[in-house]
């Protein structure tokens, strides 16, 4: 073989030339590009209704939360409400309590002082368990209020004095040192 042989290549009769294949590549990038433009703009058909429809739920869903979030607000604002009017009856029953308690004493107080200036039924020794002074009964509805003074608290202790009411009041003087008893008489109050 000679050198010009050499330096021309083979041609492969099978093989179209280089421009027809150019040419049918082409074309083909053609077609994709057609078909992918019909293509989307069938998809585009298709998809924009589904995108309109997902705004609108979007949409939706905004203003319920936009809703969500008034409704919290003054959800936030009742219960701010109802804790400061828990708070003030919180308060107003603290200081009606203070003010039971302070009464209770008081009362207390006074029940002590009628306890220790007033007695029913029984033995007294005065000084001892009855504070000395004058004593009066209530209105007698027995008609038998009996009491008496002794030499002692013994079964068998001497009267000193006694005395029989049958109606009205009695009144006693209560000195230091005295056995004093008195029976259906009611309650003896002091009067000093």
């Amino acid at each position: 073989m000679s050198e010009s042989e050499a330096a021309v290549p083979e041609v492969d009769a099978s093989k179209p030339p280089l421009r027809d294949r150019t040419v049918r590549l082409t074309t083909v990038a053609i077609a994709v590009a057609v078909a992918l433009v019909v293509g989307v703009g069938a998809s585009v058909g298709t998809l924009l209704p589904m995108v309109i429809g997902q705004g609108n739920q979007i949409a939706a869903l905004a203003s319920d939360v936009d809703q969500a979030k008034k409704d919290q607000a003054t959800e936030g604002s009742r219960r701010a409400n109802a804790e400061a009017a828990l708070a003030s009856a919180k308060q107003d029953i603290a200081k009606r309590e203070a003010d039971v308690a302070a009464r209770e004493a008081a009362v207390k107080k006074t029940e002590q002082q009628v306890a220790a200036n007033s007695f029913g039924e029984g033995i007294r020794l005065v000084g001892k368990n009855t504070a000395p002074g004058v004593y009066t009964t209530g209105t007698i509805t027995s008609g038998r209020c009996y009491y008496v003074w002794k030499t002692s608290t013994a079964s068998d202790a001497d009267i000193v004095d006694n005395n029989i009411v049958k109606s009205g009041t009695a009144t006693v003087t209560l000195r230091d040192g005295e056995v004093f008893s008195s029976n259906s008489c009611g309650t003896w109050t002091k009067q000093d």
